[in-house]
């Protein structure tokens, strides 16, 4: 065979294999009576791969009830599925094996894709287990917490608005230099204890451990002597619950971390009309309540969620004043509540609903302030699930476009003041 042919043929092979169409992400829905995949029909069997063409490993994390009827990019050989996509909620720090002594593998920032191709699981330190997704990405397998990994795509309509809404946020931080909302805020590092309630008590007992909290404005900034300006605003709290076993707090979420960010000036989106910035208290952290906004799953249930102050008026010139007052006084604790799904009674009238009682899970002291805490390298993210916690709703969605795009200029800013 000549040399000329040979390379002919390897060029044949080359063009043959980036035609095929199994070399490439496929498009597909998880149904799970039973389990199958509904994926494009240029691919054979009416458009169906059934389950024994799936990986063991790969059904693990297909039979998900969440999956159901998700739309997925599937990496498909011939008629077998091998890997399923993922794209990162938060910064991911990947690990090369699970239990004492793991050997990282390197971060991943948020929003960025990889492919799953199987599950495996530890026991974390209440005891409960951990889930973990065995993934490819820059052509290695490692393991990425799965909490912090979204699979499928459900709200198509609200990924554009985040997409479109992304470059103007991240505009507004570059003009601030600070983060578009919270642009500063103090850093504590709390207890956290389960009030272990009859209900939800699973996922109280969970909570329990430490937190890194961050406690600012919703809009303006405080001046050198930590003085609020005299205009409306909300004020904010961000919550990362963490292991204290893993070590003291991190600025980027580990493994069965969970982010939770509230916020003064808005229970519910749908509420926006009387709940807003001008009936928040933006001079004290303890005269407000504080709610994330959107609704999450709960053991089974969507709930919502709110965190509400202990009931003390501690003295201070300012907000940050009567704050680190509250911490040197050991009375600066907040409650983590929940309200499940409506409750259905009958009457003369047919069937009514109202709404489900708040159930207190936690209390949240904030134990000592971190002043130095690096708050640049300080990444909360509001899409990751943790500690039994799932967020949902299309805000969501808009959500994580808009915090990467921040929190990369940000860091831009900061390499520009290193550099000068």
């Amino acid at each position: 065979m000549t040399l000329r042919m040979t390379c002919a043929l390897a060029l044949v092979a080359a063009v043959a294999t980036a035609q095929d169409p199994s070399s490439a992400l496929q498009p597909g829905t998880v149904r799970h009576d039973p389990l199958r995949i509904e994926v494009a029909p240029n691919l054979g069997y009416d458009g169906v791969i059934p389950r024994e063409a799936i990986p063991a490993g790969l059904q693990e994390v297909l039979g998900d009830s969440e999956l159901a009827d998700r739309a997925l990019m599937l990496r498909v050989n011939g008629m077998r599925v091998t890997a399923v996509e993922g794209t990162t909620r938060a910064d991911v720090t990947l690990v090369r094996s699970l239990g004492l002594g793991a050997q990282t593998a390197g971060l991943i920032r948020a929003n960025e894709p990889l492919l799953v191709v199987g599950q495996r699981s530890t026991q974390g330190p209440t005891g409960a287990p951990i889930r973990y997704y065995e993934v490819r990405v820059r052509g290695e397998r490692t393991l990425a917490p799965a909490g912090q990994i979204t699979i499928g795509e459900p709200a198509k309509l609200a990924g554009v608005v985040g997409d479109a809404l992304a470059p103007m946020l991240g505009a507004g931080t570059k003009a601030r230099e600070a983060r578009f909302f919270h642009p500063d805020g103090e850093v504590f590092r709390a207890t956290v204890e389960s009030l272990r309630p009859s209900r939800f008590r699973q996922t109280a007992d969970g909570l329990a451990g430490a937190a890194l909290i961050r406690l600012g404005g919703g809009i303006w900034k405080v001046d050198e002597d930590g003085n609020e300006p005299d205009r409306r605003d909300g004020l904010g709290l961000a919550i990362r619950f963490y292991d204290s076993a893993a070590g003291g707090p991190s600025p980027t979420p580990r493994a069965n971390d969970f982010d939770l960010l509230v916020v003064s000036w808005a229970e519910r989106f749908n509420h926006l009309a009387w709940r807003t910035p001008l009936f928040s208290n933006p001079h004290d952290f303890f005269d407000n309540e504080y709610f994330p906004a959107i609704p999450f799953e709960l053991e089974g249930e969507e709930v919502w969620v709110r965190v509400v102050p202990a009931d003390v008026e501690p003295q201070g010139p300012n907000r940050i004043g009567k704050l680190l007052a509250a911490v040197e006084s050991g009375v600066a604790v907040f409650y983590l509540d929940v309200q499940g799904e409506p409750e259905t009674f009958k009457t003369r009238r047919g069937t009514r609903s109202k709404p489900g009682g708040w159930t207190r899970l936690a209390k949240i002291t904030l134990e000592e302030h971190l002043p130095e805490f690096d708050q640049e390298a300080l990444h909360y993210s509001p899409v990751m699930a943790g500690r039994g916690f799932e967020p949902t709703g299309w805000i969501t969605r808009i959500r994580r476009p808009v915090y990467r795009q921040s929190q990369d200029v940000r860091e831009g800013l900061t390499d520009q003041l290193r550099d000068q």
